[in-house]
């Protein structure tokens, strides 16, 4: 049975429509949930098992944890192969734009610039 947590869709945001983690949100985290979070960042994704063992108590205390990072929108649950995994969801750096939009930046650029003899 899956936790309540996951949404069924592959590398889906399952609850907590935040934008993401900021370094900022790491900080001011109650000190478990600062723990939590920064070893989860080291990793790609984690278990509800590898989280009780990281916080040396059982599974349902490790979903407590999880469900407030879930709420914040700060985690992110994924369902693979018939489990759930967990990931840091990390936001934006401010004044940085996603990579996509900076190539279609250049794209446009260069159409700009192409000199309208060689065009036919």
């Amino acid at each position: 049975m899956n936790p309540p947590e996951a949404d069924g869709k592959q590398d889906g945001l399952s609850r907590g429509q935040g934008a993401g983690l900021s370094m900022a949100d790491v900080i001011t985290l109650p000190a478990p949930l600062r723990k939590l979070v920064t070893w989860m960042m080291r990793r790609e994704e984690v278990s509800l098992a590898e989280v009780a063992a990281f916080i040396q108590g059982d599974e349902p205390a490790g979903r407590a944890m999880m469900d407030s990072l879930l709420a914040k929108g700060f985690v992110r649950a994924v369902q693979t192969a018939g489990s759930v995994r967990y990931k840091v969801r990390l936001a934006p750096i401010r004044g940085h734009t996603p990579m996509f939009d900076r190539l279609q930046a250049v794209d446009d650029k260069v159409a700009d610039n192409k000199d309208p003899k060689s065009q036919p």
